[in-house]
């Protein structure tokens, strides 16, 4: 695995070098890299909470976790196209369970906003909004059951046991 040399990591894709493992490899990378990046604590003038740091390593250990099971879904499967499959097949996957978790968490805020929960204020009587239980639960169940889908999902490609969609490619675009 390189983590400098781009033109060392060009010259294997050329020379088909670069397997499956290896593309699991940065595919997990980056799924850790972006879960650091989307961390509150980057975020300048938020309150960091016991529940953010919750959310941080529960999310890690979801992303690392599910992306392995994709992984071996995949490699199950017919071992081919990892991450393109990965990238492709997790985008209408993802619209699916966002079209349902959503609603949820909107409800939920809802909810909790005219609670009080999540709000606090500072000594300029500005409201500071913090996370809340009901925010790192919603963000764990999207994110188990988008890796327990999408893997699902790699896993039958190969075995064919999903129906096929019906009509053209244009037509589900």
């Amino acid at each position: 695995m390189y983590f400098w040399h781009v033109d060392k990591l060009v010259e294997d894709f050329r020379n088909d070098a670069v397997s499956e493992k290896e593309k699991f490899k940065y595919m997990l990378l980056s799924g850790i890299i972006l879960t650091f990046i989307t961390d509150p604590i980057l975020w300048i003038g938020t309150k960091y909470s016991l529940l953010d740091t919750v959310n941080l390593f529960g999310m890690l250990v979801i992303v690392i976790a599910g992306t392995y099971f994709c992984y071996t879904s995949n490699r199950d499967s017919d071992n081919k196209d990892f991450v393109t499959r990965f990238m492709c097949i997790g985008i209408p996957v993802g619209i699916r369970i966002f079209a349902v978790i959503i609603p949820i968490s909107i409800a939920l805020g809802i909810v909790e906003g005219m609670n009080g929960v999540g709000i606090e204020y500072n000594a300029a009587d500005e409201e500071i909004y913090s996370t809340t239980l009901s925010q790192v639960i919603c963000s764990a169940l999207f994110g188990i059951i988008y890796y327990l889908h999408l893997g699902n999902t790699l896993k039958s490609i190969a075995s064919g046991s999903n129906k096929p969609l019906q009509g053209t490619s244009e037509q589900r675009s």
